[in-house]
């Protein structure tokens, strides 16, 4: 999770400029509605929760560092 939070940040310091931190912020959020769902009825497997979080991390990743901006 702190892997793609990072990268995830990474990636909307490039995105911000070019489409705007309205738009980043809105993906970003998207993007953790998604794994949040599936953490809620798919949670059986280790692998599951490991990859669940990795998506997570990258959309608070973009979400945080948007509202910098």
């Amino acid at each position: 999770m702190t892997v793609t939070m990072f990268a995830g940040g990474l990636i909307a310091g490039r995105l911000a400029p070019r489409i705007g931190a309205k738009s980043v912020l809105a993906a970003g959020s998207a993007l953790t509605i998604v794994p949040m769902v599936l953490l809620a009825v798919a949670h059986s497997e280790r692998w599951e929760i490991y990859a669940i979080s990795a998506l997570i991390g990258a959309g608070i990743g973009l979400a945080f560092s948007a509202m910098s901006d």
